[in-house]
């Protein structure tokens, strides 16, 4: 599975078990700008974030494949996925996806000496000294 399959994967668990009312308030929130989602930790096994409401009430979202958690009062007493969750997985659906670093290109190190052992560039090796 890619990336992005995983991380839709987890999107879609959270946005299929959520009710149609709570699914409502995380969409009018985003749209209307009550709510922000600052995301805190992306992988291949889970998102997390900080969903702060219009109260200014910062609350904790983490998805997983198998757990949807959040530290408000809804989904601590509910046990349900609430509209801070929601509205991270509606975040992450929407925003474009970090495009992987190409690495560094890796260039040979090249040892620069004169015949008596004096290093023009890089590290000194006497063992290597010897020409």
């Amino acid at each position: 599975m890619t990336a992005l399959n995983s991380i839709q994967s987890l999107v879609l668990s959270a946005v299929q078990q959520v009710t149609a009312d709570r699914l409502q308030r995380a969409v009018c929130g985003l749209a209307d700008g009550s709510m922000t989602v600052t995301l805190t930790r992306q992988s291949e096994n889970e998102i997390r974030a900080l969903v702060k409401n219009g109260d200014g009430k910062e609350y904790g979202v983490t998805l997983t494949d198998s757990l949807t958690t959040c530290s408000c009062k809804d989904a601590l007493y509910r046990g349900g996925i609430c509209k801070h969750a929601t509205a991270t997985a509606l975040h992450v659906l929407r925003s474009p996806q970090p495009k992987k670093e190409a690495p560094a290109p890796q260039f040979p190190t090249f040892h620069l000496m004169w015949r008596d052992g004096i290093v023009l560039c890089g590290e000194h090796h006497p063992e290597r000294a010897q020409v």
